[in-house]
């Protein structure tokens, strides 16, 4: 029993013994705490004024050049004429536009024609389905003249896939007679001209090769390969 009372006393004793020792470690932890708090003060008053410092010196050499700038005779700017400036818009809002265009040629016409109907079952043979308009352009001369189409889409990303299917029409049993071109803007259609002309001269001086026009350049290759 003697033990037993000694060993619970003895563990007493410990206990008392780590709750001081863990009163005297948070004590010393919340000084050190406070040290830090102080270390921490004197460094963000420091780190303070040497941004304030460093900012007014920014500003007073910002204040320096601008005045030099002002102070400064500067050349005169080229002025543009508003009919230049409205012809200029004018013609990027014109190319944007006929970006979304292509033209079919060929296709017969009907004295009440679904147009649009008829594009959308010609486009199918190059694999697309887009949402468009359509309408015939220029004027009814005679029978024997067939008008071309104008399709508008709702992006120039379609034109070229469309573009760029469009030889599938040469394999398809309804619309053979058929072909696809950009929409083209007067002075492209001039170039154009020109080029299928120049093409046309060099396939008569070299009957043995083909000759094609990719990319705005006439390209050519022999008839075997």
């Amino acid at each position: 029993m003697d033990f037993l009372m000694k060993t619970v006393e003895s563990y007493r004793t410990a206990c008392t013994n780590l709750q001081s020792q863990l009163i005297e470690n948070q004590q010393a932890l919340i000084k050190v705490q406070k040290e830090l708090s102080d270390c921490k003060s004197e460094k963000l008053e420091s780190m303070e004024k040497v941004v304030k410092s460093s900012v007014a010196d920014s500003v007073k050499e910002e204040f320096k050049s601008y005045s030099s700038v002002v102070s400064t005779p500067q050349p005169t700017a080229p002025v543009i004429c508003q009919k230049a400036l409205t012809s200029v818009v004018k013609s990027v809002v014109e190319e944007e536009d006929r970006s979304r265009n292509f033209l079919v040629f060929g296709l017969p016409e009907e004295e009440e024609e679904g147009l649009e109907t008829r594009i959308r079952e010609v486009l199918e043979e190059v694999g697309l389905k887009p949402k468009l308009e359509a309408q015939r352009i220029g004027k009814k001369k005679s029978a024997s003249v067939i008008r071309p189409v104008k399709v508008c889409v709702s992006s120039s990303l379609i034109v070229s896939q469309i573009l760029r299917n469009a030889r599938n029409l040469r394999g398809s049993e309804k619309f053979k007679t058929v072909y696809i071109s950009p929409d083209r803007s007067p002075e492209q259609r001039e170039a154009r001209k020109e080029l299928v002309a120049s093409m046309r001269a060099q396939a008569l001086a070299e009957p043995h090769k083909k000759f094609y026009i990719k990319e705005g350049q006439i390209h050519s290759a022999d008839r075997n390969t």
